[in-house]
């Protein structure tokens, strides 16, 4: 049978979802696994290695959803084995150092931007930390006494956000439209 997830207005979390379990399953069919008690420790030990090729937060990302599945289908389904996943161990991924950019180095791009409306743009990401998508579809109506109001920013998300005197100072400017904040000339 098919499995459906339901995840609202987060349709790439269950395509990644299917992605990971869609490779398990093809695993199983490569290796003649037609359900869960032919599945073996050393069929699961040879899954973690091939899973290997990916960066270990991708890795450990398989294997964790792999592994919900297992237990989402013993608990439903009153399964007799146990979870058998609990033998693979995949290394820890450690967070990765970010280097970030000085003030004095954000001040020198904006100074250097092609155009006002790239600074102002650019401005929103390094000031506010709007993502990109949220800088560019953001209305001028959304800011208002000193805060951005950023609607369906990630994962469908709405916050407020303060704008610092530097950010005022360049977005002042465009306050004042309608529509978008940034348009393109």
């Amino acid at each position: 049978g098919r499995i459906e997830f339901r995840f609202g207005k987060n349709a790439k979390t269950a395509a990644a979802y299917r992605s990971r379990i869609a490779r398990f399953r093809d695993f199983c069919r490569s290796y003649g696994l037609k359900n869960y008690s032919s599945v073996t420790p050393f069929a699961l030990e040879k899954f973690a290695q091939q899973c290997g090729v990916y960066a270990p937060k991708t890795q450990q990302e398989i294997i964790k959803t792999v592994r919900m599945c297992v237990e989402w289908g013993i608990e439903n389904f009153n399964l007799p084995e146990k979870d058998k996943f609990k033998a693979i161990h995949v290394k820890n991924v450690r967070p990765s150092r970010h280097e970030f950019w000085t003030p004095d180095e954000v001040d020198a791009i904006l100074a250097n931007a092609p155009s006002s409306a790239y600074r102002a743009l650019w401005a929103l990401m390094a000031y506010a930390g709007l993502r990109f998508a949220e800088a560019r579809g953001l209305r001028a109506e959304n800011c208002k006494n000193g805060i951005i109001q950023v609607i369906n920013g990630k994962g469908g998300k709405d916050a407020d956000v303060p704008i610092s005197s530097k950010l005022n100072a360049i977005i002042a400017p465009y306050i004042e439209r309608e529509g978008l904040l940034i348009q393109e000339s």
